[in-house]
């Protein structure tokens, strides 16, 4: 860019001490040309002095006269991530990208600062578009798959943890990375061999005795999760995931009283963390301990102002304390926010049946499965709500999709032998009918 080549040129050519340097700069800038290039090179001499807080002001001064240099936005951006101010540093990496969406190191930075903020989604979008443009960074790859995980995305985390095998075979983390994808894609035997090759490359590394703690736990030994989770601990400064993992198979199994201990420890340990926050407001919710859960909620919240699912972890313990126009108010700003997410629509699908709003109900269950046709529970609670409403026709299809998504749930086995049955004795007169 026009403006990093001049700033790099003129120090060589005005050759001064950092005050005299400033000097020539400010008579530089009576330019009204070069007045953005002379602010950031006056930033550069109090930057090299230690003066953090002058350089900022000048940088910034320069960025404002000069928005369409993207290094410039970077390197301010670096600067307040220094000065620990994340939320100063993001709009300045945004704008980065939206200048040079081609370049690798703005792609990396957003998107760390975008998962850092807690904004997932958005974080992994980024990731994906850095890939692209750093093919070679199995560093980057990790990171990436580790984001897609982390979504839900197991399948594309798979394939991002083997282009960094690929890229550094011998990377013990990649391959633990990949079998903890796999595992949850139901792919055991994969899962299993890529864990064990792990272990045997590493086997005293955090990352790898945690991956292998999870596939153990998922396979529901979790005695053998537990022991790996504990030699994890003993050989790691940050321990607030290897807590979180504990927390996380005490709640499979039902232990709810230990789920919140360790998820206590984790905050202890990280109170920054806003994930262990919101798994902490999970454990006190199936304890139905609702105050304790909004309460950790907020602080999630707090931490995490863009990510839409503790705004949905809100509206659905509101509902369950009754609070029934504050979980739809909730929810309501939480869809406005984040309309391609199907839990959101669901969950305000269920807070309108609750208010017997059975028409905006529906309405909300359909916007569900538009946008994840493979939502078994939101064809289930339509299929039902039909059903109330002797709409037997509807209800059947809606429950032969979730037959079709779980063909051994003998709940919907049975609902759908039953709707079939009046739709039968009672024929299509009934899918007229009003909802109210």
């Amino acid at each position: 860019m026009v403006g990093r080549f001049c700033s790099s040129v003129l120090p060589g050519l005005i050759k001064k001490n950092n005050e005299g340097s400033r000097t020539a700069y400010e008579v530089v800038a009576r330019n009204p040309y070069l007045r953005p290039i002379a602010a950031y090179l006056i930033g550069k001499t109090y930057l090299d002095e230690g003066s953090i807080e002058d350089g900022i002001e000048q940088l910034n001064a320069a960025v404002t006269l000069w928005a369409d240099e993207p290094h410039w936005n970077y390197e301010l951006a670096c600067l307040y991530e220094r000065l620990n101010h994340p939320e100063k540093a993001l709009p300045h990496l945004q704008q980065a990208v939206e200048i040079d969406s081609e370049n690798g190191l703005y792609l990396v930075a957003l998107a760390r600062a975008l998962r850092d903020s807690g904004q997932y989604s958005a974080s992994e979008k980024q990731f994906e578009r850095a890939v692209q443009t750093s093919p070679k960074s199995f560093k980057v790859w990790r990171e990436a798959a580790e984001i897609a995980i982390a979504n839900g995305n197991s399948g594309k985390a798979e394939e991002w943890f083997e282009r960094a095998r690929t890229l550094s075979p011998s990377d013990p983390t990649s391959l633990i990375g990949s079998a903890r994808a796999a595992a949850i894609l139901g792919k055991r035997r994969e899962a299993v061999e890529r864990a064990q090759a792990a272990m045997r490359l590493a086997p005293d590394n955090v990352e790898v005795l945690k991956g292998m703690g999870d596939i153990m736990a998922q396979e529901g030994k979790h005695e053998e999760a537990l022991r790996l989770y504990s030699r994890a601990l003993k050989n790691n400064d940050d321990v607030a995931e290897i807590q979180m993992a504990k927390g996380s198979l005490f709640m499979r199994t039902n232990r709810y009283d230990d789920a919140v201990s360790e998820f206590k420890s984790a905050i202890q340990s990280s109170p920054d963390h806003d994930r262990a926050w919101g798994a902490l407001s999970e454990a006190y919710e199936a304890q139905q301990n609702y105050d304790g859960a909004l309460d950790a909620i907020e602080h999630a919240k707090d931490l995490a102002p863009r990510e839409p699912y503790y705004r949905l972890l809100f509206g659905r313990v509101c509902r369950k304390k009754g609070q029934l126009d504050r979980a739809l108010d909730e929810l309501a700003q939480a869809e406005v926010q984040s309309p391609k997410d199907p839990r959101l629509s669901l969950e305000i699908g269920i807070v309108h049946e609750e208010r017997r709003e059975l028409d905006k109900a529906l309405d909300a269950y359909h916007r569900s499965i538009n946008i994840l046709p493979e939502s078994a529970e939101a064809h289930m609670r339509a299929g039902l709500l039909f059903k109330h409403l002797k709409s037997y026709g509807k209800a059947a299809v809606m429950l032969e999709k979730v037959v079709e998504l779980q063909p051994r749930s003998p709940e919907a086995l049975q609902q759908l032998a039953a709707v079939t049955a009046l739709h039968l004795v009672h024929g299509g007169m009934t899918d007229q009918a009003v909802v109210s």
